[in-house]
């Protein structure tokens, strides 16, 4: 159950796109006349039964049955095509419909359909040749012009998709979805009046419709006409329909302007024009869940379960209700209950991994989102949950939620695995459903983290078009303000804020970033301690804290401050604070009292991968090898997905001259992020001492210098590629770049006088081999150059 008020906002012109698709909604009557087979006809009127059971398995077998006998059957066909777009499996359905207008190309509805699916799926030549068949055939498909329009709208083409549309509705003036859609392309090209004639036009064609009403209402809210909107719902419930929903319509409308003596009046209305339904009781609980009102809303779904008491959708809205009340034991009941009787429901499967999100089990919680993606693919939450999952498993070591902290200046980005994964499962829950604001935000937190600024603004203002004063969104624009040095700017958006929410605790963090970046570091300081005070557990604050103090090298002001705060704070804060300490030692150059505090750390909080990362780079440091290679294999048998770890386990292989236990690491990042730019450096490397290598050396090479454009190290491998491959001029210009950045490197001297070796700049070439002998007399090919360089 989705506990989400309704808004009349007017939605953007992506919009339409999604509402294209009702307009081609088909209703098909076929009889029988032309079976002949007795069981065939039994087959497929059995099938019909489960349709509109909504038994959509056991259909899909009966309409299997009925072909197995008539296999040359286009009804059937059609037929289960239709029910394999109910299951969303649209793979299946458009092979059935394919065949269906093979065997009969008069079956225009087929034809339709895969118009349709190809318009879905921007196959839009495609869909053209379907719409010119079919008017060819019959010139006057109304159908096949709504299609038509569809094509026309995806090209962009908006006027010649209303004359498409004109047409059809100059051969049905009776036609509501031509009106439907003619109003939205209306509206689309600003046409303000025509687009509420032709919503008016719908309304008189059929009363009882309650779309053509709402998208009115979106229409008078772009205009904030609230007097209409309210005028027009209030017809709406007098005329014929379902009742119920058109009284909840009017409900919610009274409830987001908070007049909730009239939205509960019309709630119970809503009760009253179908009292044998749940659903209206589920409506009013979950209107009493946004009041905070728990008895009622318990009561009501009480209620609503009296009417079904079985029905796992009506018991899947009570554990809601629990949850949202965090009744997390009452909830988790109910669900387990359900799911016992309904293994693979959907619903409740999602509801099951909230439920074990908000007991922080999110290993179990992210298993149930896969579960509910298999039986649901387009699920745009449960993608939007399992990206939170991965977040929250992948940030065992750090406190908090990670990326949101991130984004509001409390922590480093994350690992490119975590990101990836995490970006994948957003932009695949917002291809989905492109109003789902929480989705968007975290995308923008996530390009944020990778400074792709324009992907970030991008996100933000379409987040900011759906909730113009979200806390959160003001605060991410702010954060873009600080990027783009704005600072005023990004002061008047944080004070904003605050004025909104003045306990908003990001709003104090990056009010107090803003301060920092203008060198008011009193201001800042008293920004961070108000948020440290609003939510004390959020001890990543203190990274801040310590920031202003660590920037002028006062280091032991800075430990100060910190050990302030070490009696008030929970196990995980200590945990925090000791590897803070730790990286304030390292600063002071005293690694000894470094490494008794993040040893102290790992003691408080073994995830807290940090600190076992910046202990073993000590111990690395140290030429302490065993230790640290001891830590970094401690890590994986944790988190053996952990890319830091590995890497620098691969590192270390290196430096051990073990290139085929180095090689084995980078290819277990690279198989967990292929896009890992530091592994496909050095994979490529030590590919490059391999025989029949080049080309695989190449690619990731060039995948790394396109990722790490400005890394020396990436320069280097890449012209050491091209010198293999014969390319000199390449090699040279690459090794110039790297040396350019690092003319400290002996390798790159190297590579760089075997490469003027190769075009007889002899001289040059020399040199630069003689300096790389200086620089590092047992550098790999060290022996090579002395040969070279011998008299």
């Amino acid at each position: 159950m989705t506990i989400k008020p309704f808004s009349y906002k007017l939605n953007s012109m992506n919009k339409i796109l999604k509402l294209l698709i009702p307009f081609f909604c088909l209703t098909l009557v076929i009889g029988c006349d032309n079976l002949q087979d007795t069981d065939s006809i039994k087959h497929l009127t059995k099938a019909r039964k489960y349709v509109e059971q909504n038994r959509l398995q056991e259909a899909v077998i009966e309409y299997r049955n009925t072909l197995q006998i008539d296999p040359e059957n286009d009804y059937a066909h059609f037929e289960l095509g239709d029910a394999y777009m109910k299951l969303k499996q649209p793979g299946r359905a458009i092979r059935h419909y394919k065949r269906a207008a093979a065997i009969n190309p008069d079956n225009i509805k087929a034809q339709l359909k895969i118009g349709q699916m190809l318009l879905r799926s921007n196959a839009l030549l495609e869909a053209r040749m379907i719409v010119s068949k079919i008017l060819n055939q019959f010139p006057e498909n109304v159908e096949a012009y709504q299609l038509l329009a569809g094509v026309l709208v995806q090209e962009k083409e908006i006027k010649e998709a209303i004359t498409a549309l004109a047409k059809a509705n100059s051969i049905d003036k009776t036609n509501v979805k031509t009106h439907l859609f003619l109003a939205h392309l209306f509206e689309t090209v600003g046409d303000v009046k025509q687009a509420e004639s032709a919503y008016i036009n719908a309304i008189s064609l059929d009363s009882s419709k309650r779309a053509s009403y709402i998208e009115l209402c979106k229409l008078y809210a772009k205009g904030k006409e609230t007097a209409k909107i309210e005028s027009v719902l209030k017809y709406m419930v007098l005329t014929p329909g379902i009742k119920f929903e058109k009284y909840t319509d009017l409900a919610r409308f009274y409830e987001a302007r908070k007049r909730f003596e009239l939205a509960e009046k019309n709630y119970k209305e809503a009760i009253i024009s179908e009292p044998r339904s749940a659903k209206p009781f589920m409506n009013i609980a979950e209107y009493f869940v946004r009041r905070n009102n728990k008895e009622q809303a318990i009561s009501y779904m009480e209620q609503a379960i009296a009417k079904r008491k079985t029905n796992p959708f009506v018991l899947t809205g009570l554990a809601q209700v629990y949850l949202q009340f965090n009744m997390l034991e009452k909830a988790e009941e109910t669900i387990d209950n359900v799911l016992k009787r309904n293994t693979n429901y959907p619903d409740a499967m999602d509801l099951k991994g909230r439920i074990l999100m908000s007991k922080n089990n999110f290993v179990l919680a992210l298993d149930q989102f896969e579960k509910v993606l298999k039986f649901d693919p387009r699920n745009a939450r449960a993608y939007y949950y399992k990206a939170l999952c991965l977040k929250k498993r992948a940030g065992r070591d750090r406190p908090g939620e990670k990326l949101r902290m991130s984004a509001a200046g409390l922590l480093g980005s994350p690992e490119s695995f975590d990101k990836q994964l995490i970006k994948g499962n957003l932009l695949d829950s917002l291809l989905l459903d492109p109003d789902l604001l929480d989705v968007r935000l975290e995308l923008v937190e996530l390009y944020l983290l990778e400074k792709n600024i324009p992907q970030a603004r991008k996100h933000l203002e379409e987040a900011l078009n759906l909730s113009p004063r979200s806390v959160r969104a003001m605060t991410l624009l702010a954060g873009i303000y600080v990027l783009d040095n704005d600072l005023e700017n990004a002061e008047k958006i944080c004070q904003t804020i605050l004025e909104l929410n003045p306990n908003s605790v990001p709003g104090h963090i990056r009010l107090g970033l803003v301060y920092k970046a203008m060198g008011q570091d009193g201001l800042a300081l008293a920004s961070f301690e108000k948020a440290l005070e609003l939510s004390p557990s959020e001890t990543g604050i203190l990274n801040h804290i310590a920031a202003v103090y660590m920037d002028k090298e006062q280091y032991d002001k800075a430990l100060e401050e910190i050990n302030r705060y070490r009696s008030s704070v929970n196990k995980g804060g200590k945990a925090l604070i000791e590897n803070l300490t730790g990286k304030i030692y390292l600063k002071k150059k005293d690694s000894k009292t470094a490494s008794r505090h993040f040893k102290k750390a790992i003691e408080l909080d073994p995830f807290l991968f940090q600190a076992h990362m910046s202990l073993a780079g000590i111990y690395r440091r140290n030429n302490e090898i065993i230790k640290s290679e001891t830590l970094y294999k401690a890590i994986l048998d944790v988190n053996a997905s952990y890319l830091p770890a590995l890497m620098e386990l691969g590192i270390i292989s290196e430096m051990n001259k073990d290139w085929g236990q180095a090689e084995i690491y980078y290819n277990a990042v690279l198989k967990i992020d292929p896009y890992y730019a530091f592994a496909a450096n050095n994979l490529a490397f030590l590919l490059t001492e391999k025989e029949g290598n080049l080309e695989k050396a190449m690619n990731l090479a060039r995948l790394a210098r396109e990722k790490l454009p400005n890394d020396p190290n990436v320069m280097d491998t890449l012209g050491w590629i091209y010198y293999q491959k014969g390319i000199y001029s390449d090699a040279i210009a690459e090794l110039e770049k790297s040396l350019s950045l690092k003319p400290d490197s002996a390798l790159a001297c190297y590579h760089m006088g075997m490469a003027l070796y190769r075009t007889r700049e002899i001289k040059r070439a020399k040199q630069y081999l003689r300096k790389a002998l200086d620089l590092d007399p047992d550098f790999r090919g060290a022996q090579k150059v002395k040969n070279i360089l011998i008299n």
